[in-house]
């Protein structure tokens, strides 16, 4: 098998393991969304953090995956295509693969190396957030108004009340009203926020003297903060659920990124190019020199 087969062979054995790995991962979500069974929490009739009133998200689902998802697989995109068609100080390793392969299809290898564990973190977000949602299943802040407990089947009296019955008639919602710890929103957010700022850092260093590259991850940083604020205000998670959601993405996009990803690796190798390049092209003119010096002397040693 020669070298260029054996390398197309890794690449169809890395698509087909990271299709399987990720689609796992969509099985197991899709599982919890339609088969997952939340804990089963009572409460106390007195609660005033269960009373207040159902309000539609500030920051819906779709909005949330739609700017996490495409607006930051756009970013990722953008960034790669401009190492690609924009930027000559490329990995050296870098500029022999375009030269042998062609500048788009190693664009496409790159943005794809990029998105996977940008992907795989996100699906590794959720599962470890639905995780604590279904085996905690608290209630969220808009519980009574959501579930209309049956009041004549409750003995407030009695104080902790396990066995009730809502009589709302919206079935999803009631379901829901259960999965409060941690907040979806807040981890989801705060991973893609905290990826992509890591992914601007590590991969716009040419960018390195200009106020670009913190503006985005600025304007990242207050969109993620934003919906986690958004969250408590209306009224679908408590402060204690989004710090814990906040918490689970950050740590993931960290161990993602340093972990799974090449953000640092590729970094590192980049540098190490560069100073081996620079540091060849000092003994080249070392010796150009020296040969140099030494024609000078031959010459004034025949003329002597």
């Amino acid at each position: 098998m020669s070298a260029i087969q054996k390398k197309k062979a890794d690449i169809v054995k890395r698509l087909i393991s990271d299709v399987i790995i990720i689609g796992s991962g969509g099985v197991v979500l899709l599982l919890f969304r339609f088969m997952g069974d939340p804990y089963k929490r009572g409460f106390f009739c007195d609660d005033e953090s269960l009373k207040h009133p159902f309000k539609e998200s500030t920051v819906s689902s779709a909005i949330l995956y739609g700017i996490g998802f495409v607006l930051g697989s756009i970013l990722i995109a953008v960034v790669e295509s401009i190492w690609i068609y924009g930027v000559k100080d490329r990995d050296p390793q870098q500029t022999i693969d375009i030269k042998n392969y062609g500048k788009h299809w190693i664009l496409i290898r790159d943005i794809y190396l990029s998105l996977v564990p940008f992907v795989f973190g996100a699906a590794l977000e959720h599962i470890i957030t639905d995780i604590g949602k279904y085996s905690i299943g608290r209630l969220r802040p808009h519980f009574f108004d959501v579930c209309k407990v049956d009041y004549a089947k409750v003995n407030c009296s009695a104080g902790y009340i396990e066995e009730f019955e809502c009589t709302g008639d919206d079935s999803n919602r009631i379901r829901e009203v259960r999965l409060s710890f941690p907040s979806g929103h807040a981890s989801f957010s705060s991973y893609v926020a905290v990826y992509l700022m890591i992914f601007l850092q590590k991969r716009l260093t040419f960018l390195f003297k200009s106020l670009i590259r913190p503006l985005l991850q600025t304007l990242i940083f207050v969109m993620a903060y934003y919906t986690c604020l958004s969250r408590v205000s209306d009224y679908k998670h408590h402060p204690t659920d989004v710090m814990a959601g906040a918490v689970i993405g950050i740590v993931v996009a960290v161990l993602v990124a340093v972990c799974v990803s090449d953000l640092f690796s590729m970094t590192d190798s980049r540098e190490t190019y560069r100073d081996m390049y620079k540091n060849m092209e000092r003994i080249s003119e070392n010796g150009r020199e020296r040969t140099s010096d030494i024609d000078k002397m031959s010459d004034t040693s025949v003329k002597l």
